[in-house]
């Protein structure tokens, strides 16, 4: 087999090997037009935005407060935020494969693409209204300052230096003592009282182990693009570091893709319903895709 992926048959079959030995795993999927680019949320990837992510949310929440009033919770608004393009602490995946795969070929034609098989374990599975994710998403409305309070108490906790994998791997929610220590401080509670202004019954108490981790999020369906793509998400917790850390908290593989096959498998899926104006079904994308076909 190349090294390289060159078909839509040999992407199946990578896949179908992956997935043998992957047995019991539920399994999501990323696709990068270039396999160096990072799997890091758009938030993250820009200082600016990092130092102003409470701004961004906020901001398009003030000035379009009528397109977010049937969202129930911090999570779903920053998905729709991240629909209209806000950056957000939010990752897309999919469910499906080989959407992973369109967005694999259908860019960078002269760059090697990627798909990432993520393989979130069962504790970083969690749907929409999980506690856990209210915790996460709110973190988006914490300041810079405030993020990096918790931070330090994170890492503190226990009095002693330790590293995120260290943290993890320590830090037990038995600890009683720590997770105490931790939510006296102002900006825990602060994060509280932001999850309790959706969850009214939440206990008022955060494990500081949910906030370093990456959790898989199934979504509730709020556009039509999230199911026409089968889409889903990863939230990132405080944290998160550089894109290639990414494997510290959900491994994946990865399917290499040769650039001069992209337009080849591009074609492939379009047969299989693959294609921009079914992934898009905006009517402007629909109309970009009609304008194509017929140029």
């Amino acid at each position: 087999m190349p090294r390289h992926i060159t078909s839509l048959e040999g992407f199946i079959r990578k896949l179908s090997k992956i997935t043998s030995e992957r047995q019991n795993q539920t399994l999501v999927f990323r696709g990068h037009g270039r396999k160096t680019f990072e799997a890091t949320p758009s938030v993250l990837r820009v200082k600016n935005h990092i130092k102003n992510e409470h701004l961004l949310f906020r901001q398009i929440l003030a000035r379009h407060p009528q397109e977010f009033m049937t969202d129930s919770s911090t999570f779903d608004r920053l998905v729709r935020a991240q629909h209209y393009g806000i950056p957000t602490r939010l990752l897309d995946v999919t469910n499906n494969p080989l959407v992973a795969l369109y967005f694999a070929v259908s860019s960078h034609p002269s760059d090697i693409g990627s798909v990432l098989a993520m393989r979130p374990n069962l504790s970083k599975q969690k749907y929409f209204d999980s506690d856990a994710v209210s915790i996460l998403a709110s973190l988006s409305l914490l300041n810079t300052a405030e993020k990096g309070t918790i931070r330090e108490h994170l890492i503190h906790c226990k009095g002693e230096e330790t590293t995120r994998r260290d943290f993890q791997v320590t830090l037990s929610t038995t600890d009683k003592e720590c997770i105490e220590k931790f939510n006296e401080h102002e900006a825990v509670k602060k994060l509280i009282q932001f999850v309790r202004h959706e969850k009214s019954d939440f206990r008022p108490i955060v494990d500081p182990l949910d906030l370093v981790r990456t959790i898989s999020v199934v979504p509730k369906r709020l556009h039509k693009r999230i199911e026409a793509q089968d889409g889903a998400f990863l939230v990132f917790g405080i944290d998160v570091p550089p894109s290639a850390e990414i494997v510290n908290d959900i491994p994946y593989d990865e399917i290499a893709i040769a650039p001069s096959s992209k337009n080849r498998i591009l074609k492939e899926l379009s047969l299989l319903g693959i294609t921009e104006q079914d992934l898009f079904p905006d009517i402007e994308r629909s109309a970009k895709a009609i304008t194509k076909r017929y140029s």
